[in-house]
């Protein structure tokens, strides 16, 4: 899949959360994004954080990019969808799909919930048939002051060579706040 088509998939669904004429307070953030930008180089983790609102990534720090033959301007310019049209042609359409479900839902949880939940799935990305599987999770960073999810944190992880799977799956489950 093109990542042109991807991100316009994706933003359309982005699109249902309106935030008005409220801009987000960045200034706010700046600590946060530091201290993970720093927890990823300690955990040997890579870590993204998505701003809803720009429809972009605020940090990429990726530890794995060497092995999938990840471009970081890439990623930037087309966002989750630029991940996704790297995952293996199976897994692409199944964590496009899971993502469009999962902001759907989120959107529509009352604001007090709407921090409460992850989302973890596993796929594998690559390039040239060689392919590496990956665990992330996904939770809301932070929200905007009348409640709309503004910024959202990925930590991806690459799973060790004996722990590979056959199929994309995903759970979004609720986690004590």
């Amino acid at each position: 899949m093109k990542p042109e088509f991807i991100k316009d998939s994706i933003d359309s669904v982005l699109s249902q959360q309106d935030f008005g004429d409220e801009i987000p307070d960045y200034k706010t953030v700046e600590n946060s994004i530091a201290l993970l930008e720093r927890m990823a180089e300690v955990e040997n983790s890579s870590i993204a954080v998505f701003d809803l609102y720009k429809k972009e990534f605020v940090s990429i720090r990726s530890k794995y990019r060497e092995y999938v033959n990840a471009d970081l301007g890439e990623a930037q310019k087309y966002g989750p969808a630029y991940y996704i049209s790297i995952m293996h042609p199976d897994d692409g359409p199944v964590v496009l799909d899971a993502y469009k479900k999962v902001f759907e839902f989120s959107f529509n949880l009352p604001v007090e919930e709407r921090k409460d939940y992850k989302t973890i799935f596993n796929f594998r990305l690559g390039y040239q048939g060689k392919y590496f599987h990956f665990v992330q999770q996904i939770v809301t960073l932070e929200l905007t002051h009348s409640g709309k999810i503004w910024l959202g944190l990925s930590l991806s992880d690459m799973l060790p060579e004996n722990e590979k799977f056959e199929k994309v799956t995903f759970t979004y489950k609720f986690i004590m706040s």
